[in-house]
């Protein structure tokens, strides 16, 4: 978890390469080095926490999801690869990503080494991995530029996450948003999931329940009321707020997003990798 660094590849040819800095001082490393703490992390981390608390007293610890994502200091790089069997690198580059403390790596290129990777303990998110190496191949050609993966755009500081299930790019305008959506969700299955296992039945009859579509009076409205969960406290409902026409951030998102479904391999075992802006998913 954590905000987007960018590093942007371009197709190898030798006169534009010499016009970019060599070696340490390359936008590869630059964009390396953009993916560490400051000398503010900690002082701001903390402040991110007791922010989260103030806005919801449900959050009990630092590694909360609002605190570690919604606020969070740490960064991921995301690597935009001219090809999804081209290397954006391997053990001795990661390294540095390791030293750096870095939140995550996500690329639509592949990667080597994976054992090592593995080991350096980051999450990292590839299309495949790779024995090839990749400066014959590709350059690195600007850092923290608005870039493409796989089709879906990433703008540095938008908002990363990434699980067993896939990773998911907020744009930062609306991060706060989509925060306030997701957990509002969350809080309505667990109340679903605690229903089902005291009395046992087919879920069927709470759905459909998608989040700004609840109805007062459906089931799942009139069980959410005795919980005392009302459109007056949660954004779940029809004709919720955050859900109208005339909400700048979700038109935001209705004007310039798309969705993209990639299947990437992440190295850490897991197999699936899913890169979604907000409200809804469309596949392609």
């Amino acid at each position: 978890v954590g905000r987007a660094v960018t590093l942007n590849f371009v197709p190898a040819r030798p006169d534009i390469a010499a016009d970019k800095p060599p070696g340490g001082n390359s936008p590869e490393y630059e964009a390396f080095e953009l993916c560490g703490p400051n000398e503010e992390h900690a002082l701001l981390s903390d402040k991110c926490f007791y922010y989260c608390r103030k806005h919801d007293d449900s959050i009990t610890n630092s590694n909360s999801l609002f605190a570690r994502v919604y606020l969070s200091m740490l960064k991921v790089l995301v690597m935009s690869s001219v090809g999804p069997h081209e290397s954006v690198g391997g053990d001795i580059k990661f390294l540095r990503l390791k030293q750096r403390d870095i939140g995550g790596l996500v690329t639509d290129g592949s990667v080597r080494d994976t054992d090592e990777i593995i080991n350096y303990g980051f999450p990292c998110f590839s299309y495949t991995t790779t024995a090839r190496q990749g400066p014959a191949a590709m350059q690195p050609w600007e850092c923290n530029g608005v870039v493409s993966v796989s089709g879906t755009v990433v703008r540095p500081g938008d908002a990363i996450v990434g699980d067993q299930d896939g990773v998911v790019v907020v744009p930062a305008k609306v991060a706060e948003t989509v925060y306030g959506i997701a957990h509002g969700r969350e809080v309505i299955e667990d109340l679903v999931k605690e229903e089902l296992t005291k009395n046992p039945g087919p879920p069927g009859k709470f759905y459909p329940f998608m989040s700004g579509k609840i109805k007062v009076d459906s089931p799942l409205g009139q069980l959410l009321a005795s919980k005392g969960i009302t459109p007056e406290n949660s954004n779940q409902f029809e004709g919720s707020a955050d859900w109208r026409d005339d909400a700048s951030p979700c038109k935001l998102c209705d004007n310039l997003m798309k969705f993209a479904h990639l299947t990437l391999t992440y190295v850490m075992v897991r197999k699936h990798m899913h890169v979604v802006y907000m409200q809804e998913e469309v596949s392609e």
